[in-house]
């Protein structure tokens, strides 16, 4: 059920990409969406370098939560060996 609704979601994606395109033109597409790219690119690097400044400035917390990410891993295994998803 829920590979068809990605599927489906994919397919919508890409048809209104292709519709955006068409009526824009490819060039200005193509640099709004390369500029888009590149702006989430950096908002991701500068999450990793506060979390390894973080890691090396308050190793306590960090510590902290990595113990919490482990405890809702190990909830979600138990839900998924037990069938519940």
């Amino acid at each position: 059920m829920s590979f068809l609704l990605t599927e489906e979601l994919k397919t919508t994606a890409v048809e209104l990409q292709d519709l955006i395109q068409a009526k824009v033109g490819v060039r200005k597409f193509s640099t709004t969406y390369n500029q888009i790219r590149q702006s989430v690119l950096e908002v991701r690097r500068g999450r990793k370098v506060a979390k390894v400044l973080q890691m090396t400035t308050n190793p306590g917390a960090a510590a902290k939560r990595k113990i919490q990410r482990n405890v809702i891993k190990k909830g979600s295994r138990k839900r998924k060996e037990r069938g519940f998803l």
